[in-house]
C-alpha cells in the first residue's frame, strides 16, 4: 500500500473531520483532469474501505442519503466539495441521455467541470467535485 492508498484509507477510517481540518498535498498535478482523477481515487478507495464487502466492492444502490452526506463531510474535510446525483433511468433513451463519455475529457477542462457517471442499474450516478472555500 502506498502513501496515497494509506491517506485515503485514513481519512475514511475515521469518523469525518471538521470542514479543512486535514491538509493534503497535490503535488505533481498539473491539469483539471489529474485533479478530477484523484478525486475519483480518493471516492473509490474511500468507498470501498467505508462501505465495500471483503472483496472492496460496494453495492452503490445501497447506500442511503445519510453514507453520502457523511461521504461529502469526508471530502470536506480536506477542503473539497462532492457532488453527487443520483437518477433512476427507466428505458434506455434516458440512460444515454445521462451517461457521459469520460474519454472526451482532456487536460484543458477545468476540474470543477468535469462529471464522471457509472450506471448501477436501475440509476445512473453523477459525480463532480469543487473546492471548499
Amino acid at each position: 500500500m502506498n502513501d496515497f492508498e494509506k491517506n485515503i484509507m485514513q481519512i475514511f477510517t475515521d469518523n469525518p473531520g471538521n470542514d479543512n481540518s486535514i491538509e493534503i498535498s497535490f503535488d505533481g498535478i498539473i491539469s483539471g483532469k489529474d485533479m478530477f482523477e484523484c478525486m475519483m481515487m480518493f471516492l473509490t478507495n474511500g468507498l470501498k474501505y467505508k462501505y465495500g464487502n471483503s472483496q472492496g466492492i460496494v453495492d452503490m444502490n445501497k447506500l442511503t442519503t445519510k453514507n453520502w452526506v457523511e461521504v461529502q463531510q469526508h471530502f470536506r474535510s480536506f477542503g473539497m466539495i462532492l457532488y453527487y446525483d443520483k437518477v433512476y433511468i427507466s428505458n434506455k433513451k434516458e440512460y444515454h441521455t445521462h451517461m457521459i463519455d469520460y474519454n472526451k475529457v482532456n487536460d484543458g477542462m477545468s476540474f470543477d467541470n468535469i462529471v464522471f457517471t457509472i450506471y448501477s442499474q436501475p440509476y445512473i450516478y453523477k459525480f463532480s467535485f469543487g473546492f471548499l472555500n
